[in-house]
């Protein structure tokens, strides 16, 4: 059994309450003004927020999904890779349409909306609609992240269930975003940012030591998993999936889609508060490719990660009949489990096997000596829970004293992402529901204390979605393939067509954010 030591859980505490300090810090800042709070009075140098951006897109649920896939599929699993688009959209933004946001002097993306379709109905009901929509897909953001925030923190606290444990993170994250505003957000991520490439590169080495070529790679990969050409780089039209993954099959046109949906989204992108922060025209062009240039370093860490599971899970479950067997006897004693609750059944089982007498004694037969540790890894569809293996890989294959760091890096990779989500959706709400429809003439003091609460609430309707969403893959389905799909074309047709106007942007939005609660 392998434990985290004294030395990581003080690393770990250390770093939390390092961010809780910053947070402190930057509070008689953040209060100057609104613009202080939410774009740190546009006095941030270029650098600052190019990295603070690469921090925003490299979180950890989707590093833990996306070494998932790699897991599964090989290096194919890179063309489903979400934000590996991210890169070709900056390019766009680098060349202009960041420049255009930034030079509306406007505070958030809803805003620009006004300025771009004027301050009648139109463009009133454009802002309202984009201030709402962008609420929306942060809920969903939230969701996702506390469902894989959960899921990492249980592997090293398998006493806590998954939706508790991601309270940890999540507590620190608002404590210091709310107190701080986009300077807490932007000086933690600098902090935070250094520390997931000093981990990247402590992963990646110890991947390269642990196999020794492509041949004896492809070999284990394909006795693990059983994917015949996980070694394949191509994204072949009917390609190999797992149980849980058939949405993947067509790999080829979900690679076209994905590249298509990407190029769209950078086309319209570029009013996020990293532009809309810069100092100048030409810092928004350095910002974008600051932020592309340092997110290459993800692909070879994630990697680098699902080599590491193959190894370990190898040695976990030499006979990979042991996963379905063990799942059905968990389904046989529990009927009709619902998917969203395997991960705490599972915890409970391992915890309070005294509850669960027959079954504990099946599955102990079944996996052996140390089957309670090794439950955690088993599917709901009886095969390695690959979302599992990043977290799994820090836990029994990154040598002793670097496990903290490793923890660390990938507790920074998932508050970067969440600290900026949680600021750009209160200002969305304090600058263009609250002050602009409800409360024109309030105070600086009173936005910001509006923008308090929200953002409370926020995390708290976030964190309930989380709790009912079946696996971190359904959620990012939900927001890729509907939201960000969807919202790429009103997207575009604002910038580009000048006879679109606010009431068909408002209307385009509207439907893109009901339709996945109309569809159930």
């Amino acid at each position: 059994m392998q434990h985290l030591t004294m030395l990581d859980y003080a690393l770990i505490g250390l770093y939390l309450l390092s961010l809780v300090g910053l947070g402190l810090y930057f509070k008689n800042l953040a209060s100057k003004s609104i613009e202080h709070y939410f774009l740190a009075g546009k006095s941030l140098p270029w650098w600052a927020i190019g990295i603070s951006g690469m921090g925003w897109s490299l979180d950890m649920t989707g590093t833990m999904l996306i070494t998932s896939l790699l897991y599964l599929f090989g290096p194919r699993g890179l063309f489903i890779e979400f934000r590996g688009g991210v890169p070709l959209g900056l390019v766009f933004v680098m060349a202009w349409t960041g420049k255009w946001h930034r030079r509306s002097n406007c505070m958030t993306g809803a805003e620009w909306q006004v300025y771009r379709f004027g301050s009648g109905p139109g463009g009133k009901a454009a802002r309202i609609i984009s201030a709402a929509a962008g609420i929306v897909f942060t809920i969903g953001m939230l969701a996702y992240l506390v469902k894989g925030a959960g899921l990492f923190i249980s592997t090293f606290i398998p006493q806590l269930p998954p939706i508790y444990a991601s309270l940890i993170l999540i507590t620190v994250a608002t404590l210091y975003t709310v107190i701080s505003g986009y300077y807490g957000v932007v000086y933690c991520d600098l902090l935070q940012v250094f520390l997931i490439l000093v981990g990247a590169g402590t992963v990646i080495t110890t991947a390269v030591m642990k196999v020794g070529g492509f041949e004896q790679l492809s070999q284990l990969a394909q006795e693990v998993t059983g994917n015949p050409e996980w070694i394949t780089s191509f994204p072949q039209r009917a390609a190999f999936m797992p149980k849980g993954y058939e949405m993947y099959e067509c790999l080829f046109m979900f690679t076209i889609f994905l590249l298509l949906r990407n190029l769209f989204i950078g086309l319209g992108t570029g009013n996020t508060p990293q532009y809309f922060a810069a100092r100048s025209d030409k810092e928004c062009g350095k910002i974008a490719c600051l932020w592309s240039a340092l997110l290459t370093f993800r692909w070879p860490m994630m990697m680098g990660f699902a080599i590491l599971g193959l190894v370990l899970m190898k040695d976990i479950f030499p006979d990979s009949s042991v996963l379905s067997a063990a799942a059905a006897e968990i389904h046989l004693a529990v009927p009709n489990i619902p998917k969203a609750q395997w991960s705490d059944l599972l915890s409970a089982i391992a915890n309070s096997p005294q509850n669960y007498p027959q079954l504990a004694a099946s599955l102990q037969s079944i996996l052996g000596e140390h089957w309670a540790a090794h439950l955690q890894y088993i599917s709901y569809e009886g095969i390695v829970l690959a979302e599992k293996v990043l977290p799994a890989a820090i836990l029994y294959m990154i040598p002793t004293g670097f496990k903290g760091l490793i923890l660390i890096s990938l507790f920074a990779a998932a508050m970067s992402t969440f600290d900026t989500t949680l600021n750009m959706a209160s200002a969305l709400f304090t600058k263009d529901i609250y002050q602009a429809f409800l409360r024109p003439n309030a105070s600086n003091k009173e936005l910001i204390s509006a923008s308090h609460v929200f953002g409370l609430l926020l995390v708290a309707v976030g964190f309930a979605m989380g709790y009912y969403t079946k696996s971190i893959n359904d959620v990012w389905g939900w927001i890729t393939m509907g939201l960000l799909s969807g919202l790429a074309v009103p997207g575009i047709l604002r910038l580009y067509w000048w006879r679109f106007n606010g009431v068909g942007f408002a209307v385009a939005l509207l439907e893109v954010c009901w339709r996945p609660f109309s569809s159930g």
